[in-house]
């Protein structure tokens, strides 16, 4: 496998304990490069406040977890390079720029994308990423 590009949904599973966070994390720690684009940190950052919002963990916790992906080694990539492409991405596919940003990143690395968004993962497929595509569960 070449580098992995995680989306935030699969970087919250290795720091929260739900459904595929045994998988997310076994993927993250056998990955020979981690590289994702610079937005995934505040992706993970709202869903950690999501969590505290509704009251499944307090403040503190959100920020130690919030810590803990911090603390993975992860090359963030800049989104200027990126934004023709995940617009032209969202564009063609009318789908949100957001997530286009992650397949943009896999492609300009020549990385697998994973995420256990299955919308994303179902894109991934249509744009021709075929098993450069993970979908963790």
């Amino acid at each position: 496998m070449n580098a992995v590009v995680p989306d935030a949904s699969v970087l919250i599973k290795t720091v929260v304990i739900e459904r595929g966070s045994e998988a997310a994390t076994r993927l993250i720690r056998e990955a020979p490069l981690l590289v994702a684009p610079a937005h995934v940190y505040a992706e993970c950052a709202n869903a950690l406040w999501r969590r505290a919002h509704r009251r499944l963990a307090s403040s503190d916790a959100v920020m130690a977890r919030l810590a803990g992906i911090f603390a993975l080694p992860m090359e963030a990539d800049d989104l200027e390079d990126m934004t023709p492409t995940a617009l032209s991405l969202a564009l063609e596919f009318d789908h949100p720029v957001y997530d286009c940003y992650y397949i943009a990143a896999a492609v300009q690395n020549d990385a697998t994308l994973a995420t256990a968004d299955e919308r994303l993962y179902d894109l991934a497929q249509r744009v021709g990423l075929g098993d450069r595509a993970i979908l963790v569960r």
